[in-house]
């Protein structure tokens, strides 16, 4: 007897959710071995004394949803695709994440220097007392000039940007990897800071990166990822990718 309409359901699923990412032949093996899976935990439910359906059910349950169990294939394929060793140390999605916020961060930094080392020469439309008033130390001096601009506004709009790279970069897991780095990165910023005390740049900047970068840079990473893996669905979908299940039901005489 074929497998239950259930199960079909169930690996039928799981292929769409890895259609995209993985080989045509890697994804029927691994719809095969979940197959697998499902069968040996059926058996073993039915020598209880289960009747076929409600092992089939339990065996289901017990191998989880199809897009955590897509997820976790999608995972591994995606880490093991390059054997680097700086892959295999650190992982390919925190690897992924380190140079884009690592990049993010040090052209930053270099902004920061360009303003410090390069000051506009452009004449001040406002009074320092009068700033000081909207602007309180240590923010940075409202001059008004495409440096201000740039040194005020590209840590309001990187995260965002960064984030959303590394979704793309990363097909699971980006915004848990994006919030490793970033909790590293905040670590830093914070060591930095005191050690620069009185000087309160750093510590600012490790605010900024805790209370904005990390929330920021998450969720652009989570709605980026999520819209690749819909994309990359819609698009097999289109392509007529279909499920070889065959021999992969599974076959069992209640």
């Amino acid at each position: 007897m074929k497998g239950s309409p259930e199960e079909r359901n169930y690996l039928v699923e799981l292929d769409a959710n890895l259609a995209g990412w993985l080989p045509e032949e890697m994804r029927a093996c691994f719809v095969s071995e979940a197959a697998f899976y499902i069968e040996r935990t059926a058996r073993n439910q039915m020598l209880r004394g289960e009747p076929y359906e409600d092992a089939v059910q339990r065996a289901i349950e017990h191998q989880g949803s199809p897009r955590r169990v897509a997820e976790e294939y999608i995972q591994k394929y995606y880490e093991e695709q390059i054997p680097s060793p700086v892959y295999r140390k650190l992982g390919r999605a925190n690897t992924s994440a380190v140079a884009v916020f690592g990049l993010a961060n040090a052209l930053y930094m270099a902004f920061l220097q360009y303003k410090l080392f390069f000051a506009s020469s452009e004449p001040l439309r406002i009074g320092p007392v009068e700033a000081r008033r909207y602007f309180p130390e240590p923010l940075p001096f409202p001059d008004l000039s495409w440096q201000f601009f740039v040194t005020v506004g590209y840590p309001l709009i990187a995260p965002w940007i960064a984030g959303w790279i590394c979704g793309q970069l990363i097909p699971v897991g980006a915004s848990s990897a994006v919030s490793r780095v970033l909790q590293v990165m905040i670590i830093g910023a914070f060591l930095l800071g005191v050690m620069l005390v009185p000087e309160l740049d750093a510590l600012l900047y490790a605010v900024l990166l805790t209370v904005y970068w990390l929330p920021v840079g998450s969720l652009s990473a989570h709605f980026s990822s999520s819209l690749l893996r819909s994309r990359k669905r819609r698009k097999a979908e289109r392509t007529g990718a279909h499920p070889s299940l065959g021999s992969s039901i599974l076959e069992v005489n209640p």
